[in-house]
């Protein structure tokens, strides 16, 4: 498994949908972008990809 960290403004302004804006900072989910990649927003405000490549 491959793990990358992004800050948070790289993925969420750029390549989520416009339905996702109602997430908070401060609120913790995670979101699939594809079958492989998942997002997951921490209390930090950062985002980790998990590949499974």
């Amino acid at each position: 498994m491959i793990t990358t960290q992004l800050k948070l403004h790289e993925i969420w302004n750029n390549n989520l949908p416009s339905s996702s804006s109602s997430l908070t900072p401060s609120s913790s989910s995670i979101i699939i972008l594809s079958p492989s990649v998942v997002v997951s927003k921490d209390l930090d405000c950062e985002i980790e990809i998990l590949s499974k490549d």
